[in-house]
């Protein structure tokens, strides 16, 4: 039978490779490839819940959730972003005391096991575009770096709150895959399964906006007389909304008709002269004038009226109109926002003149008496201060586009736009409490357009900033916080991450950052410089850096750790030189240490031509850092020898890996192995392909500990199905080469012989 011999020698030359292949492999290709729904053995983060609805206005709450399922960790860091076009973001993230920012902190989980390192939200527009990224960050590490983290039960992380801006469908809230990771404590490596997202819908229903009274008829009457309130945003219907006569409530019963414009009321008993007040959901008017009730005076409450003139310098007289001041000051107190006004020199129960105190910001006005408190409605504005009182800014113009352009070592223009015409003026420093102001510009001639340069800066600085707007009427528009960078560094290396902090020259302090297991920290001593100090470290792109300013023969960088230190004193002047050494300790990981030789690491410093070796140094090989004393600040970076002289990769090296068809490839751990070794490929890319459309993090295929023996492990589903049919295939060779025979003589009518 020659077919029956061709099909078994077809099954046995399929069947051999398999069989060498399966041997080599230490899981069953039989088994299904981990996919994203998996969760054996790897470690889980997700937001909950996984969808919610609200509406414009609203809050609401997402937790994300963490279980590392037994395995124990050393990091665990979340990464959420989300994206928008235009002005004004769908959502804002708000902080536990219901303020909006995009600098405040996302609220921690109560986990005593963690401490948090990195908790903060930012809002990074994408140069050249009207779009921007959200990104929300939260990072923790063990409490005590001797006992890893490791929780089989879902815990919270933390808690993001958002506030809903505008109406969308399907907002989605996402886990930045690169950057969310969860790194085991045995060995560096990222067990984090696909993290889980989350989607919001916002529905286009408002909160009710702020009523408006507009007339009032009559503006006389007694208790039990009819007025009739018109005005707007009143709402449709009653529900929980209710009208005072000064302090005195009017019941339901007392409401004739209500709808978004017009009421119709009874003076309520026991109702005194002065200003009708409506409140609803979304907040409270006043009337323009005061109701008089018949039998009745004044209420006895102090009440303003007006402040005059509504902007003023500093020493400049003011006057306050209003009622029930007293005859004179006595106990009375009168203020701008926090700062007592000392000088008077007018003081009636009506009218009171007054000098603008030193310090005091743009606020209102608040006088205080036995009677009680009032404020002004409206902000005295104080020229070159900016208020800290929400009420003063809630009243502002929009400020939109702001931007800097033609960055030089030592300026800057900083451009933004307005919605109406007001003057130009930029706070500036190394820190958001801006140590200085600009000249204000365009005070006679106010525009929409605004361009300011900014000059005298320090070269290879990052400056945080704030563009401040004035308009007729009393009116600020502030932005929010931004920052940039000068020219003038090392290298034009892209910064990754920046922290800056100012010292006190009485008791120094620390300056740590710290960015996906890498740190580096400052401890600078009491009177290492004798003035206030503003430090600043930048994480800079390795690779970008080592391109710029070339690595000394033999030396590779160590990790990610490259950094730009620098300090400054006042007047914002760089401080070149300390009075005392600071010490400055660069930590490496458990992978770094089994790349490189340790005995190889030293700290070097970019002294304008070349990489110095540091001297003095101390390593702590147990606790992975390299601490040297320093004078001075440049470029920093730690370096080493690798191992058998091997080369570590950087991301972009294995980003590639799987793409190359060379006949050796890094795995990115140092050493070299060719390119048909699919595992230690798999391995060492980021990611890998599950099947057709789907990504996998290599680590949810790690399911064990791996050996430096070379194995096939990480099977993508794609080659799983292509084994399982050559192995079917194979097996029906053979089962047809062995049944051929018998099967025909059975057909022929002969007894069956052996093969």
């Amino acid at each position: 039978m020659k077919s029956a011999r061709v099909l078994l020698i077809a099954g046995v030359l399929v069947l051999m490779p398999l069989t060498v292949f399966l041997a080599l492999n230490r899981t069953s290709f039989f088994d299904k490839a981990a996919s994203p729904g998996d969760s054996t053995e790897v470690a889980t983060i997700a937001l909950a819940p996984k969808t919610q609805t609200t509406k414009v206005g609203e809050q609401i709450s997402y937790d994300i959730v963490v279980n590392t399922h037994g395995r124990s960790a050393s990091i665990v860091q979340a990464r959420l972003k989300y994206s928008y076009t235009g002005d004004k973001p769908p959502i804002t993230v708000v902080d536990s005391q219901g303020d909006t920012t995009d600098q405040i902190q996302i609220q921690p989980g109560d986990i005593s096991e963690l401490n948090f390192v990195t908790n903060d939200v930012t809002d990074n527009p994408i140069p050249g575009t009207d779009d921007h990224e959200v990104i929300i960050r939260l990072t923790a590490v063990p409490a005590d770096s001797a006992k890893p983290f490791s929780t089989d039960t879902d815990v919270i992380l933390g808690t993001v709150t958002l506030k809903a801006e505008t109406s969308i469908s399907d907002f989605s809230l996402e886990f930045d895959p690169d950057e969310t990771k969860i790194t085991a404590f045995s060995d560096g490596k990222d067990v984090l399964l696909l993290p889980s997202d989350a989607t919001l819908i916002i529905e286009g229903e408002k909160v009710a906006p702020s009523p408006k009274i507009v007339s009032v008829y009559p503006l006389t009457g007694k208790a039990g007389d009819v007025v009739v309130i018109e005005g707007e945003n009143f709402g449709a219907d009653q529900n929980d909304s209710y009208v005072q006569f000064w302090e005195t409530r009017v019941g339901n019963n007392g409401v004739q008709s209500w709808s978004d414009k017009s009421l119709t009321v009874i003076v309520p008993e026991g109702a005194k002269s002065g200003k009708l007040t409506i409140t609803t959901s979304g907040g409270s008017g006043g009337s323009p004038d005061i109701f008089e009730v018949a039998g009745s005076s004044l209420a006895s409450s102090p009440f303003i009226e007006s402040v005059s003139p509504s902007q003023v310098k500093e020493a400049e007289s003011i006057t306050i109109i209003g009622r029930n001041f007293g005859s004179s000051q006595s106990t009375s107190k009168v203020q701008i926002g926090q700062v007592p006004i000392t000088t008077f020199t007018t003081w009636s129960n009506v009218l009171i003149e007054a000098k603008v105190p030193s310090g005091a910001t743009t606020d209102q006005v608040k006088l205080v008496n036995e009677e009680g408190e009032a404020f002004s409605s409206t902000c005295l504005v104080i020229t070159g201060t900016v208020s800290s009182n929400s009420t003063c800014l809630s009243v502002a113009f929009t400020t939109i586009g702001v931007g800097v352009t033609d960055v030089t070592n030592t300026s800057a223009e900083v451009t933004w736009v307005t919605d109406i015409e007001s003057t130009s003026q930029v706070r500036y420093g190394f820190t958001n409490a801006y140590s200085k102001t600009s000249e204000k510009k365009n005070i006679t001639d106010k525009v929409t357009s605004h361009a300011l340069e900014i000059s005298s800066l320090s070269p290879c600085a990052t400056y945080h900033f704030q563009t401040i707007s004035e308009a007729d009427g009393a009116k600020v528009s502030v932005s929010e916080d931004q920052s940039f960078n000068t020219l003038g560094c090392p290298t034009d290396a892209t910064v990754i991450q920046q922290v800056s902090t100012k010292l006190s020259p009485d008791v120094g302090g620390i300056v740590q950052l710290t960015d996906s297991g890498e740190s580096l920290k400052i401890d600078a001593p009491a009177a290492y410089v004798d003035e206030e100090s503003t430090l600043q470290i930048k994480k800079l792109n390795s690779e970008e850096t080592f391109e710029d300013l070339a690595l000394p023969s033999g030396f590779e960088g160590v990790g990610g750790n490259v950094y730009e230190l620098n300090a400054y004193g006042g007047q914002d002047i760089k401080l070149t030189e300390f009075d005392e050494d600071v010490t400055v300790s660069i930590s490496y990981s458990s992978a770094d240490a089994a790349i490189f030789d340790e005995d190889s690491f030293s700290m070097r410093r970019w002294n304008g031509t070349a990489w110095e070796e540091l001297t003095d140094c101390v390593m702590d090989k147990t606790a992975r850092v390299v601490s040297c004393p320093v004078a001075h600040f440049s470029a920093y970076a730690l370096m080493g020898e690798t191992l058998s002289g091997d080369s570590p990769t950087t991301s972009s090296d294995q980003s590639d890996l799987l793409a190359d068809t060379g006949e050796t490839g890094t795995t990115g751990v140092g050493s070299t192995v060719p390119t048909t070794d699919l595992n230690s490929a798999l391995q060492a890319s980021p990611l890998v392909t599950g099947g057709v459309g789907s990504t996998i993090p290599s680590s949810v295929l790690m399911q064990e500990d791996v050996s430096s023996t070379p194995q096939l492990t990480n099977i993508t589903t794609g080659e799983n199905d292509l084994l399982r049919l050559m192995l079917f295939a194979g097996l029906a060779c053979v089962i047809m080469g062995f049944a051929l025979p018998f099967t025909m003589r059975v057909l022929e009518g002969s007894p069956p012989n052996e093969l």
